[in-house]
Parts: C-alpha cells; structure tokens; sequence
C-alpha cells in the first residue's frame, strides 16, 4: 500500500473494477488530471468516490469532464 499524503492527489476512485481484470477490485489514483496509480488499496486523503465495483474504463477516468454527462460516477464538478 503507497501512501500519497505527501502527494496531492485530485480524486480517488474506491472499488473500480477494470476490463483487464474485472475479478479485482482497485482503487484508481488520479492526480493533475492522469491516473498515477492503480493498487488493491491506496492510503490517501484525497477527495474520494466510492464506485462500489462500477466498471471504469481509463478514457473516461482520464477526462472526467467530458464524460461527467454520461457517467453514472456522478464526479464532483470542478
């Protein structure tokens, strides 16, 4: 587990599941608008979203914005 209190991170996605392993839930770290890590569990205090094992596809991780309107995340407005 990497702790990112040193690290701004923007937002925290808790309990994604991705396409390459869908059995596997990750939380997805995004800081200045990339995905900076993917792990099993990520310790920050970071805004965070529980997605409760939704899957997440990193295109619409990467540009939340753009997808905000067909995301059902329901992401905080920036």
């Amino acid at each position: 587990m990497r702790d990112y209190a040193a690290m701004a991170l923007d937002l925290l996605l808790r309990q994604a599941r991705r396409t390459e392993d869908p059995e596997t839930l990750v939380d997805i770290a995004i800081a200045d608008g990339r995905i900076v890590e993917i792990a099993q569990r990520i310790s920050s205090d970071a805004p965070a979203k529980d997605v409760d094992g939704r899957l997440v596809i990193a295109g619409f991780v990467a540009h939340p914005r753009m997808c905000r309107r067909c995301s059902s995340l329901a992401l905080p407005k920036a």
